[in-house]
C-alpha cells in the first residue's frame, strides 16, 4: 500500500457522460484508492483498451516512484532522509521541487514555504495533547525558519539544510507528481487522444475530452452542498482546490485550519476555500 503523502479532499468533481470522442478513440475510466493518501481517477481517451492499460500502468509507476522520493509520511523516502542530515546530494526530482519551493517562497514573500515541517509537527503534537500551541513560540520558530540560510548547488545537485528547516513538500509535491504522471502517460502512448488525472481533487487535463469539447469540472464548495457545484471549463491545464474541511484540527473544542502561515506559524484564517487554474499542476498547487 502506498503511504500517505498528501491528504486533501476539500472539493469534489463531476464529469460529463463518457462517450467516444471520435470514431477511432474510446473512453476508458480507471479508479484507485489509497493513492497519495486519497483517490486516483483517470479518464483515458485512447484507441484501445490495451493502450489505455499502458497509460494507466505508466501513471501508477510514476506516482509510486515519485512518492518514494517526496513523501514525508514515508520515513525511508529521500526527503525524510534529507530531513535527518545537515547536507546531502539529492536526486534531480527532489532538487527540482525544492528549487520551485524556494522560488515561490521568494515570490510570495514567504506566504508559501516548504520549510515548515517543524511547525506542522508542533500543531500535530498539540492536537494529540488537546492543547492549543503557544502563538508566541510559533512566531519565534517561524522567524528562525524564515531567516535560515539554505545553500543549494544545482551543478552538484546538493544542498545544506539548516537545523530549523524541516522540509514538508505537500504544498507543491502532489502537483509535481501529477505533471510527471501526465508526461509519463503521453510517453507510454504517443497516439493518446486525451487524458484527465484527478488525485484527491487536484486535476490535470490534456487533449480531447469524452465529448470532444472542453474538459469541465464541477467544484463543490461549502455553499453548494445541495447542488452540483460551480462548473469550470479547463481545456488543457490544471485545477487545484484547497481550504477548510475534513483536515481541520479540533483542539479543545475549537476548529483550526490545517493550513499554516509560514510568516507566523499560526493557522490561516479568513478564507474558507480557493481554487486556482494554471497551465501545470505544481503552479496551481
Amino acid at each position: 500500500m502506498l503511504r500517505s503523502f498528501i491528504r486533501l479532499a476539500t472539493a469534489s468533481f463531476s464529469f460529463g457522460a463518457l462517450v467516444c470522442s471520435s470514431a477511432a478513440a474510446e473512453t476508458f475510466t480507471r479508479s484507485h484508492d489509497f493513492i497519495l493518501g486519497t483517490n486516483l481517477d483517470l479518464v483515458i481517451i485512447s484507441g484501445s483498451e490495451a493502450t489505455a492499460d499502458q497509460v494507466e500502468s505508466a501513471v501508477l509507476a510514476e506516482i509510486y516512484r515519485l512518492n518514494a522520493i517526496l513523501s514525508t509520511y514515508d520515513p525511508e523516502s529521500e526527503v525524510s532522509t534529507l530531513n535527518s542530515v545537515s547536507s546531502a546530494t539529492v536526486s534531480r526530482d527532489l532538487f527540482t521541487v525544492l528549487s520551485a519551493c524556494e522560488a515561490f517562497r521568494e515570490q510570495t514573500r514567504n506566504a508559501l514555504s516548504c520549510r515548515i515541517g517543524g511547525l506542522l509537527q508542533t500543531w500535530q503534537s498539540s492536537e494529540d495533547k488537546g492543547e492549543v500551541p503557544s502563538r508566541a513560540q510559533l512566531r519565534l520558530t517561524a522567524g528562525e525558519i524564515r531567516r535560515a540560510k539554505l545553500n543549494m548547488d544545482e551543478s552538484a545537485m546538493s544542498l545544506d539544510r539548516p537545523d530549523p528547516v524541516q522540509f514538508q513538500l505537500n504544498a507543491l509535491g502532489k502537483g509535481f507528481i501529477i505533471d510527471r504522471a501526465m508526461a509519463a502517460a503521453r510517453a507510454a502512448d504517443p497516439d493518446l487522444d486525451g487524458l484527465l488525472i484527478n488525485i484527491g481533487g487536484d486535476i490535470k487535463t490534456w487533449g480531447e475530452s469524452p465529448d470532444a469539447t472542453s474538459w469541465t469540472a464541477a467544484i463543490k464548495t461549502a455553499r453548494s452542498e445541495t447542488d452540483n457545484g460551480i462548473e469550470v471549463m479547463l481545456g488543457d491545464g490544471a485545477l487545484a482546490t484547497s481550504g477548510r474541511g475534513p483536515r481541520d484540527r479540533d483542539i479543545g473544542g475549537k476548529s483550526f485550519s490545517h493550513i499554516i502561515s509560514p510568516k507566523n506559524g499560526w493557522h490561516v484564517e479568513g478564507v474558507s476555500q480557493a481554487s486556482v487554474f494554471a497551465a501545470d499542476s505544481m503552479t496551481a498547487d
